[in-house]
């Protein structure tokens, strides 16, 4: 017979032996075995020691194997505490195994923990041409020297573009992509600033035409556009258009979310989503868009740009939306229970937190319990 089925048959005649439910022919079996244990181990206590030895197991096995139908204290010779040392050390592997298991569980878990970080300032971008450059390896004050443009990462590391030729032949087009766990601030041609949330793109042209100043999205971003009444400044997400003359406002619009969002902190814009459907947002309002339709409701714009200012604000919002965040933010991917889609939760947390910290936070919010695997975090009931 293997160990491994010695081992499981001896855990059956314990278990059974506790229970007081042994056969003739497995006391025997079991006599056999728990002879050769006493024999070895045993016989080499003392009395003094057979008593401290059957007082502790007594306690042991009582609040452990739950045993009350044995009055063991009764049987004070060898055999039954033999048996009982023989029980107790069954027990003793399945404790020990356990604890051994929970440390390695454990371990990997603060393994993983310490290599899931919070996003930072990175970038890339993508020029018309073809050529791409990687912004985390432009340095401070480096700049990328183009025919009718000049790019450069300033000192305080937003990009900045200044335009060479007053009226270029061909505007040149960039594409700003931040990754999942990135995030970049741009100053457009213009002089608008564009701060871009992670795992969005921006594309814009180096030089805005006469009429008007458009720029694509997908993905969030927050706006600070320079006025100029001449000149409109559009952002075009896959569901919506806004239109501005000079204002502040936040765009939140992910394919993977089902619906986008506009809030207003300053100005007036006007939401289109298609010719025969536009709104005005005054400050404090923001627009929702789902399934082509559009709904105007009242807003805490210091929510909607809590991304921004380095925080996460969950107020009233869905744990499938708290962990869409979160997932985007650290770079890791997400397992959700059934039935947790209903749960909401208030609170905050900095952004710049370890994930344990901000995962704690919704815990304690939504009653979700969590656990990390490698870079897939899964939440339960």
């Amino acid at each position: 017979m293997s160990n491994t089925n010695f081992n499981k048959r001896i855990e059956e005649l314990s278990k059974k032996w506790l229970n007081g439910t042994l056969t003739d022919a497995e006391k025997e079996e079991y006599d056999r075995w728990y002879r050769s244990f006493e024999d070895n181990e045993v016989n080499d206590l003392s009395e003094e020691d057979f008593d401290d030895l059957e007082n502790h197991i007594y306690a042991s096995i009582q609040n452990k194997a739950k045993v009350l139908n044995h009055d063991f204290r009764a049987q004070k010779h060898r055999k039954t505490i033999g048996m009982l040392l023989a029980a107790a050390s069954i027990i003793l592997c399945f404790v020990v195994g356990l604890q051994i298991y929970q440390g390695v569980v454990e371990s990997k878990q603060s393994e993983w923990l310490a290599e899931i970080k919070p996003g930072r300032d990175r970038a890339t971008l993508r020029l018309n041409d073809g050529s791409v450059y990687d912004l985390d390896s432009l340095q401070l004050g480096q700049s990328i020297d183009l025919d009718e443009v000049k790019i450069k990462k300033s000192e305080d590391g937003q990009l900045t573009y200044s335009v060479l030729q007053s009226s270029p032949k061909r505007a040149m087009v960039s594409t700003i992509s931040t990754p999942r766990g990135g995030q970049y601030k741009v100053l457009l041609p213009d002089g608008s600033v564009a701060w871009l949330n992670a795992a969005s793109e921006l594309t814009f042209p180096s030089v805005f035409n006469e009429k008007s100043r458009s720029v694509e999205l997908r993905g969030e971003a927050y706006f600070e556009v320079k006025h100029n009444r001449a000149k409109p400044f559009r952002v075009i997400t896959p569901t919506e258009e806004i239109e501005v003359l000079g204002t502040h406002f936040n765009v939140k619009a992910y394919d993977d979310e089902g619906l986008s969002n506009v809030a207003l902190l300053e100005g007036s814009v006007r939401v289109s989503v298609n010719p025969g459907s536009s709104k005005i947002l005054k400050p404090g309002q923001q627009s929702v868009t789902k399934s082509g339709k559009m709904r105007v409701e009242d807003v805490d714009v210091s929510e909607a740009i809590a991304w921004k200012n380095g925080e996460f604000m969950f107020q009233n919002e869905s744990l499938v939306s708290a962990m869409q965040k979160i997932a985007r933010w650290y770079g890791v991917e997400i397992d959700l229970e059934p039935g947790l889609e209903d749960r909401s939760i208030w609170g905050s947390v900095s952004k710049y937190e370890n994930i344990k910290e901000v995962l704690s936070i919704v815990e304690m919010a939504s009653g979700a319990k969590f656990k990390i695997e490698e870079r897939r975090v899964y939440v339960t009931k």
